[in-house]
């Protein structure tokens, strides 16, 4: 575990046992509602290598996580959250809170599914229409999987040698350290970019090193996967674009394709209502552009990544919420802290 997670650990045993924490918590959620973002969530053992650490909580994780927010919540599906086009206030003594997961992951359905069943706790996941039902991976996996192709073939480039025209692609595979480290500069430095480009720079990377381009298996839901959570009435379902974008890389054509493309796809394959229809912005990049294309095209709310809670003010199409991951909030005090925003 690194340092500055174990450090932050045992503050947050400290402040959870002198009541600090809590009473942040009481201070900052009154009369709010949070919103839950996490991502991917695995098993405690045999997590692949290769994966942001930013990016999954371990399904143990999840179950303290659930009994928490269970005794200190009133947890709510994410279409009771509106009440006449505004954020609704708790009707009782408790704060609302409300779980989405991102990307629609595989392994929700194995890992997350039978905890939310298990506690009769509703969730919502933002879904990427293009990747549900596919062998596709975001290039952000594909990303990491090449890096750690080339840490087992052991290949280092030449910084006096170009290994291809592309200055990122030398870049990346002439970066040191660990591997985690290098993943996430590595998509730190290509988010900016427009999604042919990083595929490019993908393609180019697979050449030098002579592996795939992507990771072998599936790694999203598939649409029987999603009928069947949908059937439960504890998983609901919203927009994640088609395919991905990140909506402030492309042009307003493409964004408006990407979001009436997957609002329609989600109709079709009847996992939505057409009056409720949330969305979710890829990475949590948008603009206020963006933002009014999103109401245009028939969405009833949109969440953002911005660290925060709702009060009955805030603006439906760039909604706060509290992004969790394994890292911060392994254990009921940090999780605590994360919730009261002191991590």
């Amino acid at each position: 575990m690194h340092p500055a997670i174990i450090l932050k650990s045992v503050m947050a045993a400290v402040l959870s046992r002198t009541g600090k924490a809590y009473r942040n918590l009481e201070r900052i959620s009154r009369g709010k509602a949070g919103i839950l973002m996490y991502h991917r969530v695995l098993p405690a053992n045999g997590r692949p290598p290769g994966i942001e650490p930013g990016m999954y909580v371990c399904e143990d994780t999840l179950e303290r996580h659930v009994r928490f927010l269970k005794a200190n919540f009133s947890i709510i599906a994410l279409d009771r959250l509106l009440a006449d086009g505004k954020i609704q206030t708790p009707t009782d003594s408790k704060p609302l809170c409300i779980l989405t997961f991102d990307d629609g992951w595989a392994d929700f359905f194995n890992y997350a599914f039978p905890v939310l069943k298990s506690h009769r706790v509703p969730a919502t996941i933002f879904v990427p229409t293009d990747f549900i039902g596919t062998d596709k991976w975001f290039w952000t996996d594909r990303l990491g999987f090449l890096l750690l192709r080339q840490q087992k073939i052991g290949f280092r480039a030449d910084p006096r040698e170009q290994q291809s025209e592309d200055t990122a692609v030398n870049k990346i595979l002439g970066s040191s350290g660990p591997l985690a480290e290098r993943l996430e500069a590595a998509i730190s430095h290509l988010k900016a970019f427009p999604p042919e480009h990083i595929e490019n720079i993908l393609l180019n990377m697979a050449s030098v090193l002579h592996a795939d381009p992507s990771p072998p298996g599936r790694a999203f839901l598939t649409w029987e996967e999603i009928r069947e959570m949908a059937a439960s009435g504890l998983v609901s379902f919203g927009s994640h674009t088609a395919g991905h974008s990140i909506l402030t890389t492309i042009g307003e054509d493409m964004v408006r394709q990407e979001l009436l493309q997957s609002k329609r796809k989600l109709l079709a394959e009847k996992i939505v209502s057409p009056g409720f229809i949330p969305f979710c912005y890829p990475n949590g990049n948008f603009d206020p552009k963006i933002a009014r294309l999103v109401r245009e095209t028939g969405y009833s709310l949109a969440v953002s990544t911005e660290y925060g809670w709702n009060g009955g003010d805030a603006d439906i199409y760039a909604l706060n919420r509290i992004p969790i991951h394994n890292d911060m909030t392994a254990s009921r005090s940090m999780f605590l802290c994360r919730m009261a925003g002191i991590f």
